[in-house]
């Protein structure tokens, strides 16, 4: 890891990877006192740029928005809202379904499928939700899967499946492992496991595997105030994970988001 000097302190915002201008984007979050930030950044590689501020909507903490290559947008969700930033405009997406997309909820593009999935968390469970750049369609309840919130989801293109790791509920913490092929749910087993908890996660479209660091657990009596964070970052190849030793790792704090930028080669 290599650290850069920061722009305007703040978090819970949302990452994404624009391949078609080659930049990262950093979207919406809260600054120090508590107050959104109506706020577009860029970042390619050497400075942050503001890009808009007058058409961000307020999106939840870590809101999905996901870049669609096949129609070159990123779509956003929160709550019932879905919007698109074509790179310099959010206009917001009027549809006939519905994400009801709760904070916590995540998101991934399927290149095979050409659709955005989505994992829904509505506070009592989970269900599978996909949006093919006109509306969304309801495809599961997850009877099977815990509820839970803020889990790593990609696609593998290893598997050529989408992927879902972890995450939180209330004091419950998560390191179990499923696939979505667009028809059903699986659950998988790899022989090693991070340690159980949500993380901030990219994946690596050129080689083929998802990183995850600097995740965090909740704790046992008070989900406000008994955060454990776990400074490790693991690789997950497409078949298990292997725990990374890296000489510097990003600074513990909540609030944080990853992609990877596709052209330098580097996760961000």
């Amino acid at each position: 890891f290599t650290e850069y000097p920061e722009f305007v302190r703040r978090g819970y915002g949302t990452g994404f990877y624009n391949p078609m201008e080659q930049i990262t984007t950093y979207c919406g979050g809260w600054d120090s006192w508590g107050d959104y930030l109506y706020e577009t950044w860029s970042w390619n590689g050497l400075l942050w740029s503001e890009l808009t501020n007058s058409s961000t909507p307020q999106f939840d903490y870590w809101a999905p928005v996901v870049w669609d290559p096949n129609r070159n947008v990123a779509i956003g969700v929160t709550g019932d809202e879905t919007w698109e930033w074509n790179g310099a405009t959010w206009t917001q997406i009027f549809t006939a379904n519905l994400p009801e997309a709760s904070s916590g909820s995540v998101m991934t593009y399927d290149p095979i499928r050409q659709k955005m999935v989505l994992l829904a968390y509505d506070h009592s469970n989970c269900s599978i939700k996909e949006f093919d750049g006109n509306d969304w369609s309801f495809e599961l309840e997850l009877t099977e899967l815990p509820p839970r919130k803020w889990s790593t989801i990609f696609y593998d293109h290893v598997l050529q499946k989408v992927a879902i790791f972890g995450g939180i509920f209330n004091y419950d913490n998560f390191d179990d492992m499923w696939t979505w092929d667009g028809s059903a749910l699986q659950q998988i087993f790899p022989e090693h496991v991070p340690p159980e908890g949500a993380y901030p996660s990219a994946y690596n479209t050129n080689e083929f595997y998802c990183l995850i660091t600097q995740g965090w657990a909740m704790g046992e009596y008070s989900e406000s105030t008994c955060n454990r964070f776990i400074s490790e970052t693991w690789k997950w190849d497409g078949a298990d994970w292997t725990p990374l030793t890296t000489t510097l790792h990003p600074r513990q704090t909540l609030g944080s988001c990853m992609t990877w930028d596709s052209s330098r080669d580097v996760l961000v």
